[in-house]
């Protein structure tokens, strides 16, 4: 079969690596204010979204990887609003804001209010004395675990039971390793600050932040962020795109040439060159353009996780499924880090009537290489702890299992010194941005924020330097193969055989 090949003579203004959330919301981000602009976004693997996936199954709405996002900084909504898909965002049901964690293998309320922290048998009578004691501990200079932070602030008991167990379910991690100040930078600010953990914690009087999704599942997004880009004159992108090194300018002062390996072979000039890939991935092809860059990013760690997602009955799940679902601290010593009830955060939209969907979450830091057994094995644990939580005897009615093998960043301690030298390095090579999900922040919401900052960055420094000789334009979606012919790409961006 002949192969697709690009104008050698174009010179991209810019070339994104990673076909995630971050790297396509950088190239619209960038089209959509400077729609000529000439963008060429690059994805490794077949499809793109990275770890957002939605599946239908028998009626089920079932996401391989993020339920939806929490609007911490409003980054999610503005991007909703410029895509034109407010109107198609759903709000997590307010009226059961519960959520549960896993002790001695039952259900306890997690506390959010002071009402519930009093009536709480999460914690024992010493475990919430000691938790009174907190404004008295003295504080702590430098970066610290979270662990070591809690259990300093907190007590042991309320760090293993409270804290651990939010640690595992937003970075599948292990909170003796991840930093404080990297991994939960707000919490991080209130403890330097001087104030009160608990105090503000007993004021939250209930309040729980909604989770917020699309209609059909994140994968909607996906779909919108790739039509807008091919959409756009100057947008492409191109699957099955390994990227195999990224070097400097040549003789003709182009900014980057990036050398992409996989079917179609080739090195592709650019002016900006915009790294949104997993720092595991960006650390193999930066080593020939700064190897302190290369390095840094080596030593960034990720967890592999497995989301086994089930259908049911709703009459066979003898529970009420009230709230979000709960979570598992590690002094379970349990397999799963935590279980959603997806039905029940968005009622009406994730499972048909009278069935329900949970889903569940296995591996992760305590249990590294968990996620690659075999499908069977890992429904088998999966089913194993819902008759022992829930007490789920009957065989599911849909079933979906995906592994995301060191998908899931660990902030280790000197990660913040880490991300700064990067960022240091970087200016050294005008036109050069690194983003992703390996540095500044994990979550949808986060991801998306730093995109945002990352293609400004990009359009002011494309306004703000001279403009190379460009070729003729010469796109994905326009390319021909070896024979002359065009070549149609699917809505992924891969060719069409």
């Amino acid at each position: 079969m002949n192969t697709v090949s690009f104008d050698s003579t174009q010179v991209f203004d810019v070339v994104v690596a990673g076909g995630g959330l971050s790297g396509l919301v950088v190239a619209e981000a960038i089209l959509r204010r400077e729609p000529q602009t000439s963008v060429l976004c690059l994805e490794a693997r077949e499809r793109t979204g990275g770890c957002i996936r939605t599946i239908r199954r028998d009626g089920f709405v079932m996401e391989a990887g993020p339920a939806g996002f929490l609007d911490r900084s409003g980054a999610m909504r503005r991007l909703a609003v410029a895509l034109g898909m407010e109107e198609r965002l759903i709000v997590s049901d307010s009226g059961e804001p519960v959520r549960w964690v896993q002790r001695g293998g039952r259900l306890h309320r997690f506390p959010d209010s002071v009402g519930t922290f009093i009536r709480s048998d999460l914690l024992s009578a010493r475990g919430k004395l000691r938790m009174l004691l907190e404004p008295f501990q003295p504080n702590h200079e430098g970066e610290e675990t979270v662990d070591a932070f809690a259990t300093r602030r907190l007590g042991r008991e309320a760090a293993e039971v409270l804290v651990d167990p939010i640690v595992s379910g937003i970075y599948a991690a292990d909170a003796a390793q991840v930093s404080l100040q990297a991994s939960l930078p707000e919490l991080a600010a209130v403890a330097s600050s001087n104030r009160s953990l608990l105090s503000r914690f007993l004021r939250s009087t209930g309040r729980v932040s909604p989770l917020i999704s699309f209609r059909d599942g994140c994968e909607e997004l996906i779909d919108k962020l790739r039509l807008r880009i091919r959409s756009a004159s100057g947008g492409s992108i191109r699957c099955d795109a390994p990227i195999e090194d990224v070097r400097g300018s040549d003789s003709n002062g182009v900014g980057f040439r990036v050398r992409v390996g996989g079917v179609q072979p080739q090195r592709i000039p650019c002016r900006t060159f915009v790294s949104a890939a997993p720092a595991i991935a960006a650390s193999r092809f930066f080593g020939a353009l700064d190897a302190r860059i290369a390095w840094q990013l080596a030593q960034v760690r990720y967890a592999s996780v497995a989301v086994i997602s089930l259908g049911y009955f709703r009459e066979d799940v003898p529970h009420s499924l009230r709230g979000f679902g709960y979570l598992i601290p590690k002094c379970e010593e349990s397999a799963v880090l935590g279980v959603q009830w997806s039905s029940s955060i968005y009622p009406g939209h994730r499972a048909p009537d009278g069935t329900c969907q949970l889903r569940l979450f296995l591996g992760g830091a305590r249990h590294p290489t968990l996620a690659r057994e075999t499908e069977g094995d890992l429904v088998a644990i999966a089913a194993a702890e819902l008759y022992r939580t829930l007490g789920v005897r009957a065989k599911p009615v849909a079933c979906e299992v995906h592994r995301h093998l060191e998908a899931m960043p660990q902030y280790l301690l000197g990660h913040a010194k880490r991300v700064e030298d990067i960022e240091r390095r970087s200016q050294e090579h005008p036109g050069l941005f690194i983003g992703g999900n390996g540095m500044r922040g994990l979550g949808m919401d986060s991801l998306v924020r730093d995109a945002e900052l990352q293609a400004d960055a990009v359009i002011q420094y494309l306004e703000a330097s001279p403009r190379v000789h460009l070729g003729a334009s010469h796109y994905p979606d326009r390319a021909v193969n070896s024979s002359g012919t065009r070549v149609a790409y699917k809505g992924d961006g891969s060719p069409v055989p």
